[in-house]
């Protein structure tokens, strides 16, 4: 069961743009992704997707999660990347970092420990 509106969708406009900052600029992204830390890479309105996952350690089967988008460049190719940043639920961890390819959403990675995600979970 997933909430109504998440944590991601509570965050204010600074909060979204520290969690795209968090995740776009970590190992797994910082060689394959320029961001550019500002409010105009981060769709900070929440949107709504049927996502599916097939992937062995998040729960399989369908779900409705609320995410946010981050707005980026491919280093190698120059391409313009959108990723969109989601919860798996009520819990803080992990953010599901997802990109669509071909209408569908694919699990890109999941991020644990994001700072930003992790202060709000203690209020």
């Amino acid at each position: 069961m997933f909430p109504v509106k998440d944590l991601v969708c509570k965050l204010n406009k600074g909060e979204k743009l520290r969690l795209c900052t968090s995740v776009m600029h970590s190992v797994r992204y910082k060689k394959k992704i320029l961001f550019r830390p500002t409010l105009y890479y981060v769709n900070h309105v929440c949107i709504r997707r049927t996502i599916s996952f097939l992937h062995h350690d998040v729960a399989e089967g369908t779900h409705k999660v609320w995410m946010i988008s981050c707005r980026g460049t491919s280093l190698k190719t120059g391409a313009p990347q959108t990723y969109y940043l989601g919860l798996g639920g009520y819990s803080v961890t992990p953010v599901f970092v997802l990109r669509m390819e071909k209408d569908k959403f694919h699990l890109d990675h999941y991020a644990e420990m994001v700072p930003v995600l992790m202060a709000k979970d203690r209020i």
